[in-house]
């Protein structure tokens, strides 16, 4: 593979990355469980009911898909932490970009 090549893979991960989190409630999400591993209550929580259960589920399957998350079942719930370095930094670059415009 060459350097353009990888450099034009790691553009699409990228792009895919940002995709993942450019809906508001994905993002939110990511953030929530960037910090410590939730469980879908806990996450429906913390957004103070903003979602639908059903609708918390549909993002959360997204974030399965992409492979970012970790989740572990104890009894009849299931926890989510965020699974992905890369990911995680680029929540912190977005943190940052907020905290500059403040």
């Amino acid at each position: 593979m060459t350097t353009d090549q990888a450099n034009l893979d790691g553009i699409e991960v990228a792009a895919n990355y940002l995709k993942l989190l450019s809906s508001t409630a994905r993002l939110r999400i990511a953030f929530l469980i960037s910090d410590e591993e939730l469980s879908v209550s806990e996450i429906s929580e913390r957004l103070d009911g903003a979602l639908s259960q059903s609708a918390l589920s549909q993002h959360l399957t997204r974030f399965r898909e992409a492979g970012v998350v970790q989740t572990r079942r104890a009894s009849q719930a299931i926890y989510y932490r965020l699974a992905s370095d890369d990911v995680q930094r680029v929540l912190e670059t977005i943190a940052s970009l907020g905290r500059a415009q403040n």
